[in-house]
């Protein structure tokens, strides 16, 4: 039997998207003097004659933490900014990880501003000889680039190329030296220093150079995740999915859905969030995976062998011990008797109804049932 991954190659023109389960923006911070690394998860920063809201990483690769549930929170804002290390290295004994093309094009995709940040100050990690922890970003400079965005007036793409092209190098370059001086303050060995100027210096001669290796590693980090499943999925109904995206400007992106799955003559391409001892996910994991079907929910063309197929977006929760199931969007009476069913708090009442409008408002369906756990007749 063939269990390799299914492997789709699908086109995007638009992209329209509502948030609806966002949580409010109330950390606001004076554009002057915002320090990013005193600052929360995401928020808003005022200027004078100008508010953006804004998200931040804590590392370039988005597998390592959530990135997009944060910036799923800014989403809705007219001018969402997110900050990203362009490289992270945790020392000899820990990880190593650099922006890469694929990202910028994602975040360009969908008119997100990206700010290029490095680290300079870190600790040692007390229970490893060669680890670093605390990392906390140069402010300043992570400043500087909020205050050109708050009078800039062109689109994402327009900034994030700008960026890539004219600045990702100099922050590279600053980011090998505070590393640099990180590991003479700590003691701490990072990754030779010889190796990234021989890089920082094939992007700098051609940087083309950079898109090619970056769509590389994409590739392979989306074949090697096609075949890895979480304890946070609750897999059904299908297998894991590989998709090669292109946009009409060219963009290409590599992404793996958690499941596909034919049903009633089209696919369907679902993100699974589980909940193993909860009725329900927490909120970070389902904005995770509403942020990533967005892209999924705009394709317009979606192919296997080339050929053409129609396809949905679903994400499907599940959780222990959840009564029935419920298929959204669909009828209030339907809503109120799922949640009586199940004894759900007013608090998760209230993130169904907000999933009932964002299902309704993207044409997209979310599905929550149960993991097999407890007695769920």
């Amino acid at each position: 039997m063939d269990t390799a991954a299914p492997h789709f190659h699908a086109l995007i023109q638009n992209v329209r998207y509502r948030a609806h389960l966002v949580q409010p923006l109330r950390n606001a911070y004076e554009g002057q003097i915002f320090d990013v690394n005193a600052a929360a998860g995401y928020g808003r920063i005022v200027f004078p004659s100008h508010e953006m809201a804004y998200s931040k990483w804590v590392s370039p690769k988005r597998t390592r933490s959530y990135p997009y549930a944060r910036i799923y929170n800014t989403y809705n804002h007219a001018k969402p900014v997110t900050v990203i290390p362009v490289l992270k290295d945790e020392g000899a004994d820990g990880d190593f990880d650099r922006l890469q093309i694929s990202t910028i094009y994602l975040m360009s995709l969908l008119n997100v501003y990206v700010v290029l940040g490095y680290y300079e100050n870190a600790s040692r990690n007390p229970r490893y000889a060669n680890k670093l922890t605390s990392q906390r970003f140069n402010s300043a400079a992570v400043r500087a680039q909020l205050e050109q965005l708050a009078e800039y007036r062109q689109s994402a793409l327009h900034w994030n190329r700008w960026m890539m092209e004219n600045q990702f190098t100099l922050v590279y370059e600053a980011a090998l030296n505070a590393y640099e001086n990180i590991s003479r303050q700590t003691g701490v060995r990072v990754r030779p220093q010889a190796t990234q100027m021989e890089h920082l210096q094939a992007v700098r001669q051609d940087f083309q150079y950079f898109v090619k290796t970056s769509r590389n590693l994409s590739i392979r980090a989306a074949e090697r995740e096609s075949q890895t499943h979480h304890s946070l999925e609750y897999l059904a109904d299908g297998q894991k999915a590989r998709f090669d995206i292109r946009n009409m400007l060219g963009g290409d992106y590599h992404f793996t859905a958690d499941e596909v799955f034919m049903e009633n003559g089209r696919y369907v391409i679902q993100e699974s969030k589980n909940a193993p001892r909860s009725l329900l996910p927490n909120m970070t994991d389902i904005q995770d995976g509403l942020f990533k079907l967005i892209l999924f929910n705009n394709l317009s063309e979606m192919k296997r062998d080339s050929v053409s197929y129609p396809h949905s977006a679903r994400l499907n929760l599940t959780g222990y011990g959840v009564r029935g199931h419920l298929h959204l969007p669909t009828t209030e009476a339907e809503i109120a008797f799922f949640v009586a069913q199940n004894k759900i708090s007013p608090a998760k009442s209230a993130q169904i109804r907000q999933l009932e409008e964002e299902a309704r408002h993207n044409r997209l369906e979310v599905y929550i049932s149960g993991n097999g756990g407890k007695n769920e007749n």
